[in-house]
């Protein structure tokens, strides 16, 4: 799941990946969601989002965002890229206590999301897990959501 830093109840932020990638923030409030364009960022954001708990290096960013065919300022332009995903979770996530909601560690940067966020993907990819130790019927329950999260392209 996503590195969490603390905070009250419900100030955690919803984040979808499939269809339009998008934040807002889980507690109601601010303007709702916000959206992300450009594939780039949305591929760094993306990337970000789905491995917070070890984060992500520069050069797994860089091969994916640029596969086969690497800039030659292409460290410049991933900054630039992180900087585009910082001013965007800026806009729903309070930075952590003494820190940055991306950071930038041991060469790595961290996704570092409050308590109680919630990733539709990740969302669906444990509720298919728990449907697959469900009885049937549960199961139906379970995978129903995942599946409805999972039709919009990823």
């Amino acid at each position: 799941m996503a590195r969490r830093h603390g905070g009250e109840a419900g100030t955690g932020v919803e984040i979808t990946l499939a269809g339009d990638i998008a934040a807002r923030a889980g507690n109601g409030a601010g303007s709702g969601w916000h959206r992300l364009r450009g594939d780039q960022v949305g591929l760094v954001f993306t990337m970000l989002t789905l491995e917070s708990e070890r984060g992500v290096t520069r050069d797994a960013l860089a091969d994916a965002v640029w596969p086969g065919r690497m800039p030659s300022a292409w460290a410049s332009a991933l900054r630039t890229l992180v900087s585009q995903v910082r001013t965007f979770v800026g806009r729903v996530v309070p930075a952590p206590p003494g820190g940055e909601v991306v950071a930038a560690r041991a060469g790595r940067y961290l996704l570092q999301l409050p308590a109680g966020s919630h990733v539709d993907v990740l969302a669906a990819e444990a509720a298919v897990a728990a449907a697959q130790e469900a009885d049937p019927e549960r199961a139906l329950a379970l995978a129903t959501p995942a599946v409805a999260c999972l039709r919009a392209p990823f």
